[in-house]
């Protein structure tokens, strides 16, 4: 555990671990190296989510939608260790990928609805970011 937030000095997180039969040992200052298992982890997820921003072609600012977009689909998938996905575990469901669309891709985006006239278009064209809240992106 890092020495730089509140965790590390926290009684009660002592107590918690001390509990399970785990003991606390601070990481030096800018030393992730210390904390090799939670350090990799973190690499893969940045990783991931660096692949996802580049591949699309999109700013910083979008990594929280590249996030969410990497927990959804490592979060369908096996992993070495389990026989179903992380989310068959939790729902009891199969995953249902047939509208699993590549991060960043172009959509095009109808406002919900009627038309307000038949020849002027009613849609907007837009960056597929995330599955969950706000579905698209106006660029």
């Amino acid at each position: 555990m890092d020495q730089g937030g509140k965790l590390c000095n926290n009684p009660e997180v002592h107590k918690l671990f001390t509990q399970f039969g785990h003991e606390i040992w601070p990481a030096g200052a800018d030393a992730s190296n210390q904390n090799a298992p939670v350090e990799c982890s973190h690499l893969v997820v940045a990783n991931a989510i660096r692949a996802l921003l580049l591949g699309a072609n999109l700013p910083i600012k979008f990594w929280p939608c590249a996030f969410y977009f990497w927990l959804r689909i490592d979060n369908s998938m096996v992993s070495r260790d389990q026989l179903v996905s992380p989310n068959y575990i939790t729902t009891g469901k199969k995953d249902d990928l047939s509208a699993l669309r590549t991060f960043g891709c172009r959509v095009w985006v109808h406002p919900p609805g009627r038309r307000s006239a038949k020849l002027i278009p009613n849609s907007s064209k837009g960056i597929f970011c995330e599955y969950y809240g706000h579905l698209h992106i106006k660029i």
